[in-house]
């Protein structure tokens, strides 16, 4: 009976599915565990993810490339200098209006006499930034500011530099001393904040009033 008992048992375990193919691991071998099938579509994810920064950071380095008039200004180095090319003088203020049509008036009596200086500026970090060019007028004996001689807000020039380093010329109208004398115009030149960057002081000039 035991013996019809082992052999039933025997055959029982040989009909399990599977049963004689599972086999002991070798000594010192690793369990591995199963691959998850999460892993994949998350590597997918990842350099999808991946693919479009670099897409994003590359986007502005090809504008730039194309339009280099867009690229910000590096501010690598940042700096100004004004220099007087040359000044018309006996210029009434109709005849100065006449040259810079689109030049904003100020009030000044049409009639009034003055002198037409061409400044240059040399600017250098400040690319599409707003600077502003203020003049006041000194007595040449004694470098003195003449009081209610200098410009107002409509008369002073503006320079927009397109380029991080950029050089313009305008046309600066400044109205003539009242009285008989040797002057000179001072001519500063403001950054955003009221930074002054560069000054300069004209040739000097007579006037000869009756």
């Amino acid at each position: 009976m035991r013996e019809q008992s082992r052999e039933r048992g025997k055959r029982h375990v040989e009909t399990i599915p599977g049963a004689a193919e599972h086999k002991p691991l070798a000594e010192g071998s690793a369990v591995q565990p199963p691959k998850s099938r999460w892993l994949e579509p998350s590597r997918s994810l990842v350099a999808l993810i991946s693919a479009l920064v670099a897409l994003v950071v590359s986007i502005p380095t090809g504008v730039y490339t194309v339009w280099p008039a867009l690229s910000p200004d590096p501010k690598e180095k940042v700096g100004a200098t004004l220099e007087t090319l040359a000044f018309d003088q006996n210029v009434t203020y109709q005849q100065y209006l006449a040259r810079r049509p689109r030049h904003h008036e100020d009030g000044a009596a049409l009639d009034r006499n003055g002198n037409v200086f061409y400044i240059r500026a040399m600017v250098e970090g400040f690319k599409r930034e707003e600077l502003r060019v203020r003049w006041f007028t000194y007595e040449a004996t004694n470098s003195v500011r003449i009081t209610r001689l200098g410009s107002t807000a409509a008369l002073e020039e503006i320079f927009r530099p397109q380029a991080p380093v950029n050089t313009q010329i305008a046309q600066v109208w400044v109205p003539t001393p009242p009285n008989t004398g040797d002057y000179f115009v001072r001519f500063e030149l403001y950054a955003s904040g009221n930074v002054l960057l560069s000054f300069l002081d004209s040739p000097t000039f007579h006037v000869e009033q009756a």
